[in-house]
């Protein structure tokens, strides 16, 4: 497709095979015109001085009464009272709160015309040299093609922070997290299947003529409909596979409109069969719908993996509630898990945890009929702007399990984070 790809309607950043594994900020290809981000989303002058604080959610919804958007720093119990005035429409008083400790950072999205939307807190920072606070929002749109109810909605977030310093300053910058919608994927993109050297792309199609014109190199079916009018199209195409059974999937698209640029999340998976795959070559590719946007690049979202150390372990425990993963920042957190879930199972105290510097992990299977059950945190990633994944896989028996009940459980230390986190947890069991 060698005329294609000058289209300059087309935004396109060469893409790696483990992309959404371990991915680095990559170049421009200039052999296509392609402009690249080099700037993260969000960023701010001296942001090298920006240190991550800890944060913790108070309440968050989508029925504020403050209808236009808004972001506010709060250290006395005078302000917060009218800051809740307004935000309930003298409907609660505010909650208590000690602000001896602590401040609060509110964001307020503004009026919506219908459900769907919403507005998180995704980072805070602080000036090391000013003492200013910084904070990324992400605010989210469901896509234009959803069929949503037409009720007035006015997102919000309230995070608590540690007491700023006298005279800090509020800076915020907004993020957009992109709604997508999946109208093409699979396994045999036109696109590079008989080049061994084509290593995939990411595109950016913002007019129709540049999507007809890609779609006749991509695919031998129909054109999509796509309204170019609020929507634009995203295609990963994963590169030439010399093997049988992969499949892309998008996890998120975050859109920057300071940098102008879409960092995208996604991982291509392999086969997961359990007798040997056939032989084969593929392409891999998911084409999206995605909320129109002014983007002029677009790029993987940087990714680090980060050290998990096991402290504890087992498979009878006195807890026999459903799966649950939790997080434990401070000390007070761990030991009143240990003593609700743990009480008897541990053969000692667990080893002395840093909470400046690490947190723990807990993973708790449940209760379980046999033995043969297990469950551990396979993997921990941060994002860029701190938010985590936490990969936790489990199995079931196989073979000839012993009807003994059993409880399985882990703890598992990581280096400290800011950020929310998110848990995705998969069953490995070996399958014939």
């Amino acid at each position: 497709m060698p005329n294609l790809r000058r289209k300059r309607g087309w935004v396109i950043l060469a893409a790696g095979a483990a992309i959404a594994v371990a991915a680095t900020a990559g170049c421009a290809d200039q052999h296509r015109g392609a402009r690249a981000s080099t700037t993260g989303g969000g960023a701010t002058p001296g942001a090298a001085s920006l240190d991550p604080v800890p944060f913790g959610s108070i309440a968050q919804g989508t029925d504020s009464s403050i209808a236009a958007t808004e972001d506010v720093l709060i250290v006395d119990p005078a302000s917060l009272d009218r800051v809740w005035d307004r935000h309930t429409n003298f409907g609660s008083p505010a909650p208590r709160f000690d602000f001896h400790r602590y401040g609060i950072v509110a964001t307020f999205a503004g009026a919506r015309p219908t459900a769907g939307h919403s507005t998180e807190i995704v980072r805070v920072a602080r000036d090391a040299r000013s003492g200013d606070i910084h904070a990324i929002v992400r605010d989210f749109a469901p896509g234009s093609w959803r069929r949503l109810v037409a009720i007035a909605t006015a997102p919000y977030h309230f995070v608590s922070i540690p007491r700023p310093a006298a005279g800090a300053r509020l800076r915020v910058a907004r993020e957009q997290a992109l709604d997508f919608q999946t109208i093409d994927a699979g396994a045999q993109s036109l696109i590079g299947m008989n080049d061994p050297t084509y290593k995939g792309e990411l595109l950016i199609l913002d007019r129709a003529a540049d999507f007809a014109a890609f779609w006749s190199q991509h695919s031998i079916d129909p054109l999509p409909a796509v309204d170019f009018s609020t929507q634009m199209v995203v295609a990963v195409l994963a590169g030439f596979r010399g093997s049988f059974g992969h499949s892309v999937e998008t996890r998120r698209l975050v859109y920057d409109p300071a940098a102008k640029e879409i960092r995208i999340d996604y991982v291509v998976h392999g086969y997961s069969g359990g007798a040997a795959p056939p032989q084969g070559t593929e392409t891999p590719y998911q084409i999206l719908r995605v909320n129109r946007v002014a983007a002029a690049s677009i790029r993987p979202e940087i990714r680090q993996r980060l050290a998990v150390a096991e402290i504890a372990s087992g498979v009878t425990c006195p807890y026999v509630g459903p799966q649950e993963i939790a997080i434990a920042t401070d000390q007070q957190t761990l030991d009143s898990y240990v003593a609700a879930r743990l009480a008897g199972a541990l053969p000692g105290p667990l080893p002395a945890i840093d909470f400046s510097r690490e947190q723990a992990i807990l993973a708790f299977a449940g209760d379980k009929p046999a033995t043969g059950y297990a469950i551990w945190v396979a993997a921990v990633e941060i994002l860029e702007r701190g938010e985590v994944e936490i990969f936790v896989e489990v199995s079931g028996p196989f073979g000839r399990p012993i009807a003994t009940p059993t409880s399985p459980f882990q703890i598992v230390t990581i280096p400290r984070t800011y950020g929310p986190a998110t848990v995705r947890v998969t069953d490995v069991t070996p399958r014939p």
